[in-house]
């Protein structure tokens, strides 16, 4: 293994701990935690940026560029994680039904990120 490919594991590692233990405080009312949660998770999805930033500069490559088809799959991407992650959320609230049906269509959301971002090949 590479010394730049150890340090972004290292940097994504602490990263998105840090951010699984915000999100942890923030949705786990019996720890008592909430004013903690969310500036811990807030902090986990900085550094995350910031080790994706470290990534590419070690890697020697530089910004992305932004056009507009790169970021309407970003987008694509980001509502069907979170309407799947709606879903799992009202199941595991108690509201079975309207959680399963928004998790059913938020899964196949989900499976259609990959013809969209990569494309199907004949």
């Amino acid at each position: 293994m590479k010394k730049r490919d150890f340090i972004s594991l290292v940097a994504y590692t602490v990263s998105l701990l840090i951010l699984a233990l915000g999100m942890c405080f923030y949705t786990l009312p019996e720890w008592g935690m909430l004013s903690l949660g969310m500036p811990l998770s807030i902090l986990g999805l900085v550094l995350l940026l910031l080790s994706w930033v470290l990534q590419r500069r070690l890697a020697g490559k530089g910004a992305p560029s932004l056009d507009l088809k790169r970021i309407a799959k970003v987008v694509y991407s980001v509502f069907s994680l979170l309407v799947f992650g709606g879903g799992f959320a009202l199941v595991t609230a108690g509201n079975f039904t309207v959680g399963l049906a928004l998790g059913l269509v938020g899964l196949v959301l989900i499976l259609g990120i990959i013809p969209v971002t990569v494309g199907l090949k004949q």
